[in-house]
């Protein structure tokens, strides 16, 4: 499966650099995509790894379905068995199998922009907010980067404790996320939060993932 005459001497070093974490600095064009199908492919060759025990991992649909193909094309059917996928959806997966920890439904469902400014609406209205004074756009994009911070809403309202108008803003992200709950959704935001406090919460699903992922690749195309 593995051709490794068509790579270069640094790209032979990262396919054969097995153990342990590898990082590779590389621009556009540069092989990265290559590197990691032909290191998968040597990794289930030479070192007895299942591809059940494999993910690669990336950030954007594009780049997500390339590197399926490639690495289909290399390995065949013994990639159906792998996780080629980003992260939004590998957590999503893991989501769908174990978000009743987190007192959701299986079958939760995930918001979209229109979805949330329709629920952050009815959230003004329960707690008497003028919109002029907190503009929907920019109370969104607080709420987002709170959650890519990994900040729930009580972490967010004890940090800005001491600013009222952030504060006013940590009581819509509370309602929120109540009635987010409540109506059994998640928006894109929660996915990698939601799945992050899963893990916090529960160390058995954690240990369930890191015994099944012997191999974790990780992949960011810049353009």
């Amino acid at each position: 499966m593995v051709d490794l005459s068509t790579l270069n001497d640094m790209q032979k070093k990262a396919v054969l650099q097995t153990d342990g974490p590898v990082l590779i600095l590389a621009g556009a064009g540069s092989g990265k995509t290559t590197v990691l199908v032909n290191r998968i492919a040597y990794i289930i060759e030479t070192k007895n790894v299942r591809p059940y025990n494999i993910m690669a991992i990336t950030f954007t649909n594009k780049a997500a379905n390339e590197m399926k193909e490639r690495v289909e094309r290399v390995v065949g059917d013994l990639s159906r068995d792998m996780w080629l996928c980003t992260f939004h959806s590998a957590c999503v997966r893991m989501l769908r199998s174990h978000i009743a920890l987190l007192g959701y439904s299986n079958d939760f469902v995930i918001y979209d922009t229109s979805d949330v400014k329709t629920l952050l609406k009815e959230c003004y209205k329960e707690l008497d907010i003028d919109e002029k004074n907190y503009p929907l756009r920019a109370v969104v994009s607080i709420i987002s980067k709170a959650k890519d911070n990994l900040q729930d809403p009580q972490i967010f309202k004890a940090v800005n404790s001491a600013d009222f108008r952030m504060s006013k803003i940590g009581e819509i992200y509370e309602l929120y996320q109540k009635k987010l709950k409540s109506n059994n959704a998640v928006d894109f935001d929660d996915i990698i939060m939601k799945t992050v406090e899963l893990f916090a919460q529960n160390g058995d699903v954690l240990a369930q993932y890191q015994n099944k992922f012997k191999d974790i690749s990780y992949i960011m195309f810049f353009t």
